[in-house]
């Protein structure tokens, strides 16, 4: 029963993975110096690739806004990266006012909040990757156009700016009405009026009146900084390089197919020659 066994045949499409192994690795013999010539060459042209590809900076500057939140920048910002393609170029360059070649020298932008987000004096970073730092200066100018150019951006500033300096001329008034009373004072004291028409609490007039010097000093210096601020300028963050193991391994990956594809080929015009 034994010997019986063993000579039956494997039923049809059952395979010897020692076979299999053996057949791959006879062929890898045979053709092991034509897998090594492909292979470094995919290694020498992805070296070759990395030391050519450009590299990319990355610079970074903080700013601050009076009139929109943190979040609504960021959204700005995320679409305006998003036109940084060929199409996009001219209508980027319009919100920018500047040219699309300075555009098309943006290989990315990003907006990240700063501190705590809230509603007012929002600060929040921008981003800005480009090939070419002497153009950073040009960059930023071109960034803070936008910013304080957009239809949103300028609308609220208006209403900002109108209700500040209705704010600074009531404040203004309250002064004058409060000096007003200062020289009533004045002239009791002095004898032109007499003391007994009229009954004033002069204690927190002094404090009064700085109170309101204070407030009309914060309204002046609100209106001089209403829109976007420049708290920090661009400063080159880090420079990106392309990953060195990865374009390895694509050229070692396009380098064996090479291979592999020159051996069939090869096997295939040696089969047809016997045939």
């Amino acid at each position: 029963m034994d010997e019986a066994s063993r000579n039956v045949p494997a039923p049809a499409g059952e395979l010897d993975l020692a076979v299999i192994l053996g057949r791959t690795l006879a062929y890898f013999r045979k053709y092991a110096r034509v897998f090594v010539i492909t292979c470094g060459l995919g290694i020498a042209i992805s070296i070759l690739f990395i030391k050519l590809i450009p590299k990319t900076y990355t610079a970074r500057m903080i700013l601050e806004s009076t009139v929109l939140n943190a979040h609504e920048q960021v959204e700005i910002v995320t679409d305006w990266d998003e036109l940084l393609n060929q199409k996009g170029y001219p209508v980027l360059a319009a919100y920018f006012g500047c040219k699309p070649g300075l555009v098309s020298e943006i290989t990315s932008l990003k907006a990240e909040i700063v501190g705590t987000p809230g509603e007012g004096n929002a600060s929040f970073s921008v981003e800005a990757d480009t090939q070419d730092t002497t153009l950073l200066p040009r960059i930023q100018d071109a960034i803070l156009y936008g910013f304080m150019h957009n239809d949103y951006n300028q609308r609220k500033v208006a209403i900002r700016k109108d209700a500040l300096s209705r704010e600074i001329v009531k404040a203004r008034e309250q002064l004058s009405e409060l000096d007003s009373t200062g020289g009533l004072i004045h002239e009791l004291r002095g004898g032109s009026k007499t003391g007994s028409q009229y009954i004033l609490d002069i204690s927190t007039i002094p404090e009064e009146r700085l109170t309101l010097m204070e407030r009309l000093t914060g309204y002046q210096e609100k209106l001089a900084f209403t829109d976007i601020q420049v708290l920090q300028g661009f400063v080159l963050n880090k420079k990106r390089k392309p990953s060195g193991l990865a374009f390895l391994l694509g050229g070692i990956a396009v380098g064996f197919l090479i291979g592999y594809f020159y051996t069939l080929l090869k096997m295939a015009r040696s089969a047809y020659k016997k045939a």
